[in-house]
């Protein structure tokens, strides 16, 4: 499957020893991570705007953030499966960000170069209508997931209060 997907892009693994070959999905893994990070350092005010309006008027007891997962993981580790998934929903819309700027970047420069100037402006037109599509996609699951996560921490809350005065 991924040589008939690598052919037809035009890429061709002949030629190419065998550790290339399996240096390649690792390498495949290191640049994912890497768009990633670019996803998140483009991102990241907006990210800090989205959760300060989302946990604006919740104190949760004056913890920390990095305190929160492992509270919801302990007292309800159930809820804390949905909020990886809401997570990892906004992990890859950050990354279809980066790679729409991205795709949108190289494709331009190859049709410059190319002397196809109008075809160039149309490409970059809509590889920013795709690139800002991607935002506002990715601002949406980012603030559902920190609303998940602000309903998760009140349930926490919640049951650790019912808790106390069960004792």
């Amino acid at each position: 499957m991924v040589a008939a997907t690598l052919s037809a892009l035009g890429v061709s693994l002949q030629g190419f020893d065998g550790a290339v070959v399996a240096l390649f999905v690792p390498g495949l893994y290191v640049i994912g991570m890497f768009v990633d990070f670019v996803g998140w350092f483009i991102l990241r005010s907006h990210r800090r705007r989205i959760k300060e309006r989302i946990y604006k008027g919740h104190d949760f007891g004056g913890r920390k953030v990095f305190d929160r997962d492992p509270v919801i993981l302990v007292h309800a580790p159930e809820v804390a499966k949905a909020n990886e998934m809401y997570s990892s929903k906004d992990r890859i819309a950050r990354s279809a960000v980066v790679s729409a700027i991205l795709a949108t970047v190289v494709l331009g420069t190859r049709l410059w170069s190319a002397g196809r100037v109008p075809l160039c402006i149309a490409c970059v037109a809509v590889g920013a209508v795709v690139s800002l599509l991607c935002w506002g996609m990715w601002a949406r699951f980012q603030r559902v997931s920190y609303e998940y996560e602000v309903q998760a921490l009140l349930v926490v809350e919640e049951k650790l209060r019912a808790e106390q005065k069960d004792e």
